[in-house]
């Protein structure tokens, strides 16, 4: 009974969680994404305005994955940030 009370406890967490996230978007920052054509293979970032939409940065990589694209995109725009 203690663990499924524990359980319980967790997703509702994780529910909540997924529902914040789910409606309630950002309208101030930036948001990052990155790809790569193929994985590993060419990789890229870019960094965007959520208030206007403006491309404020945007970076071919060479041979990487799409996680390590990810990761340096979100150093880069808490570079721009600073």
């Amino acid at each position: 009974m203690h663990c499924n009370l524990n359980l319980h406890i967790f997703v509702k967490r994780i529910f909540n969680l997924n529902n914040y996230i789910m409606n309630e978007k950002p309208i101030k920052g930036i948001g990052v994404d990155a790809g790569t054509r193929g994985n590993p293979g060419p990789c890229f970032y870019r960094g965007v305005c959520l208030e206007s939409g403006n491309v404020l940065f945007y970076k071919e990589l060479g041979v990487g994955t799409n996680n390590i694209g990810e990761f340096l995109a979100v150093c880069h725009a808490k570079e721009k940030k600073h």
